[in-house]
């Protein structure tokens, strides 16, 4: 066998342990691309909301008499990271006269003072959520003497908003009217 011979058995040799070589470096680039994304993906904010109730009554606090709207939520953040919320009321009503209008409210945890269970657990307004957590808390919500007994409540939309503009909205559909 001539040396010209062995040069090219050997070079032959080099490269499939090459190929070898590089396709195992693939397998793992491509490894590491896949969990290097399902990382990205995990600690982008994420959350998803679940309404549980909601309650419409009229409360006294001495001589102020409120009308007040509490919703019962779940909200879970998906996210790696923590993650801040706000959350708002929107109305849609009938007026008198046969036009439709809608209304923004914020939430109000100032509002939990008008009512006899003090021990209600209630969102503050910068709803803060640690990262993969679950919190249940109530809504609270002044409905505005703007929308009176001529007009025929349509809808009422939960709206969360986080600091990166996702949002989520729930739209209340079974709200129970208490006397307090």
């Amino acid at each position: 066998m001539s040396n010209d011979t062995k040069i090219a058995i050997i070079a032959a040799f080099a490269a499939v342990i090459s190929a070898l070589f590089a396709y195992r470096s693939n397998r793992i680039a491509k490894r590491a691309l896949e969990l290097s994304e399902k990382q990205y993906n995990d600690n982008l904010p994420d959350f998803n909301s679940y309404y549980n109730e909601g309650f419409r009554f009229i409360a006294q606090n001495g001589k102020t008499v409120k009308r007040l709207l509490l919703f019962h939520l779940t909200i879970r953040n998906r996210s790696g990271f923590r993650n801040s919320l706000k959350a708002d009321l929107e109305i849609d009503y009938l007026r008198s006269d046969d036009s439709f209008a809608k209304l923004i409210i914020e939430h109000n945890p100032k509002l939990k003072d008008f009512l006899k269970n003090k021990d209600l657990t209630v969102f503050p307004v910068d709803i803060e959520l640690e990262a993969k957590s679950i919190a249940t808390k109530w809504l609270i919500f002044e409905q505005p003497d703007l929308i009176n007994k001529n007009h025929r409540i349509e809808k009422y939309k939960i709206k969360l908003t986080d600091m990166n503009e996702n949002k989520s909205t729930i739209e209340a559909v079974l709200i129970k009217d208490m006397d307090v």
